[in-house]
């Protein structure tokens, strides 16, 4: 959760001007990889639930 604090801090003070197609490209590939971890620990989870 700090992580995505910190990055909500960061793209704060890029309003004024639009991010570059890199910083796009690099905002989506974290955002891609967290999604990743979350999936990863949900579908654990769930079979964790199941050997319950």
């Amino acid at each position: 959760m700090a992580e995505q604090q910190s990055q909500a801090e960061e793209g704060a003070g890029e309003l004024d001007t639009p991010p570059s197609p890199e910083a796009m490209i690099e905002e989506k590939r974290r955002a891609d990889e967290l999604l990743e971890r979350r999936l990863s620990r949900l579908e654990e989870a769930a079979g964790l639930s199941k050997l319950a």
